[in-house]
């Protein structure tokens, strides 16, 4: 990580009896954050036990503070970054663990970046975090991280994105939500386990860290029967665009189910306003037809004149127009 991106900020610490920081608590301008590699000559390696959490639990001894801060700012326009405040934040290469509870209660973390070696990982470190989206991961799919074991605290969907480097691929990978409850079996007082959705299934992919790709993308079929389109349509869409061990006959699968999705998938980036995902869509002639119109006049309704001028546009630069039809804006 460049060293010169970090932020400014105030910076609670501990050090570690192997020569490392703890990270125990950050104060900063705004919730989009990222640590620097080290404190005091020293390499940050592990985030604290409640960290970011809107509970502050602090050790008694040991404690110390750190300030960077650029001259146009000064310390006194920092906050602390716990709970709502947070957003974004970006570890660096050295951190192997994350402690209980970091992130607790951080309501509008929505995406969180680490290395491949940030592999202890807690107990309940996303617990109450309903907008994380992305965990990004700086390495490729065919290496070991901790993308496991962050996986299996976490129920509701999340995008795993394999950021790749020199010695890995590349590869964004869903795992769509999963529901799980207890049934009392009396009057034994036996619970049985019941877990609802392929989630569950699509997290158990791992081998020593590693995502067993072909599994992974084993899962298709049933995925299709019990998801929705929207779910199918963009977990198909991420696999063809980042297509790390991809084998031919599964491609097909991945772009008939894009196809049979097409214009559920492209409302969902629509709604979200992301015009590039929506151009390959259109480049690659995923979204065609009728899912196409549908598509440019959904864009119309939302009154998002950009997403449906660029729609119309690509439809004509990749040789899709009919200029029959009339588009009322």
């Amino acid at each position: 990580m460049d060293k010169k991106k970090r932020t400014d900020g105030k910076y609670l610490w501990q050090s570690t009896s192997y020569g490392g920081i703890r990270l125990l608590r950050v104060s900063a301008k705004n919730g989009l954050i990222v640590i620097p590699d080290e404190i005091e000559g020293c390499p940050v390696t592990e985030i604290g036990a409640y960290c970011f959490s809107d509970v502050e639990r602090l050790p008694e001894h040991g404690r110390n503070e750190t300030t960077y801060s650029d001259a146009e700012y000064g310390a006194a326009s920092f906050q602390p970054i716990a709970g709502t405040v947070l957003e974004s934040l970006v570890l660096p290469e050295q951190i192997t663990e994350i402690q209980d509870f970091a992130f607790y209660n951080c309501r509008r973390l929505r995406r969180l970046q680490v290395g491949k070696e940030t592999k202890r990982i807690g107990s309940d470190i996303f617990m109450n975090c309903p907008s994380l989206q992305t965990i990004e991961i700086r390495c490729g799919v065919e290496e070991s991280s901790g993308a496991a074991a962050m996986l299996q605290q976490l129920s509701s969907e999340i995008i795993v994105h394999f950021l790749g480097n020199t010695r890995g691929t590349e590869a964004k990978l869903l795992y769509p939500e999963y529901t799980e409850s207890y049934d009392e079996i009396a009057p034994a007082h036996i619970f049985g386990r019941n877990i609802i959705g392929e989630g569950f299934r699509a997290r158990q992919l791992f081998d020593g860290g590693v995502v067993q790709l072909e599994r992974y993308d084993g899962m298709l079929d049933k995925l299709a029967a019990e998801e929705n389109g929207q779910t199918v349509g963009r977990l198909s869409l991420f696999r063809l665009l980042y297509p790390a061990g991809l084998r031919k006959e599964r491609e097909r699968e991945y772009e008939r189910q894009l196809r049979q999705n097409a214009f559920v998938t492209a409302k969902y980036f629509i709604d979200r306003r992301e015009p590039e995902v929506l151009q390959q869509m259109c480049e690659r002639r995923y979204l065609q037809g009728t899912d196409l119109d549908e598509a440019i006049q959904y864009s119309v309704s939302l009154n998002w004149g950009e997403g449906s001028a660029s729609l119309l546009d690509w439809k004509q630069s990749y040789g899709m127009i009919d200029r029959s039809k009339r588009y009322l804006f």
